[in-house]
């Protein structure tokens, strides 16, 4: 998985601004938080940016703090992204429509209807709901219903066996249910849903509508180029043996 790349090792590799982990990192975890903030912004494209430009900036600067955690990289960049004024300000009402909700909350026990005015909005949800996951589920998801790899092709991928890998995605699609519910204000009974549920209609729901998804917001090459720019000129001024860090030592 992705996450698990990210070892102390390779971070404090990165910390010493290797320039091919840098890269990684950057591929890693750059689009996801793209996506994340272009939502989150009503799909401003010059605020996205920013708001990546912002976060990668300010956890290469601060790496050095990573090293003493035992958390996933995407949790911590998430801490970074969670801060930013734009994203405690987002408003996901326009979601919420009476016709989505009945579909989202049916979707592990019935075939989506074919309405194509609530579809519509349906795919729109399906897409925030898919950008809002966590970086492990997102990839997951990604892997299974657009790129429709078969689980055992992803465990073998993953170096996993099966078991491991259908746990995993069983985690995923109930984390995107649970984000769907959220962002069209579905109200589910939890407590309930383990005898209604049908894994099988639930799959058969997402293969349907993740096919029909349309192309996910993509970084603005020049604006990557930048960013990618900045983040290496932080990581080479924070490095250890750098002036700039031997400088920083002499003041404590």
């Amino acid at each position: 998985m992705i996450d698990a790349f990210w070892t102390r090792w390779r971070v404090r590799r990165l910390y010493k601004a290797d320039q091919a982990l840098a890269g990684k990192w950057l591929d890693d975890y750059a689009g996801w938080l793209y996506r994340r903030a272009w939502y989150c912004t009503g799909q401003n494209e010059l605020q996205a940016h920013r708001i990546l430009s912002q976060i990668l900036s300010a956890a290469a600067g601060r790496l050095v703090d990573y090293l003493s955690l035992s958390v996933p990289m995407s949790e911590w960049l998430l801490g970074f992204y969670l801060t930013t004024e734009e994203v405690q300000k987002t408003d996901f009402s326009w979601l919420q429509d009476s016709a989505v909700q009945a579909i989202v909350r049916t979707i592990t026990t019935q075939s989506i209807p074919d309405d194509a005015k609530a579809r519509e909005k349906l795919l729109q949800a399906c897409q925030c709901a898919l950008a809002l996951l966590g970086r492990d589920d997102q990839e997951i998801l990604i892997s299974r219903y657009l790129r429709m790899e078969t689980p055992a092709q992803m465990a073998a991928a993953y170096g996993m066996d099966s078991s491991q890998m259908q746990e995993l995605l069983y985690r995923a699609r109930h984390a995107f249910r649970r984000t769907l519910e959220s962002l069209t204000g579905a109200v589910s009974n939890e407590i309930n849903r383990a005898a209604q549920d049908s894994m099988e209609v639930l799959e058969a729901n997402l293969e349907n509508l993740f096919q029909s998804l349309g192309t996910a917001p993509r970084i603005d090459a020049d604006q990557m180029n930048t960013i990618r720019a900045t983040v290496l000129e932080i990581l080479s001024k924070n490095r250890p043996g750098s002036m700039y860090w031997q400088s920083a030592r002499k003041k404590l």
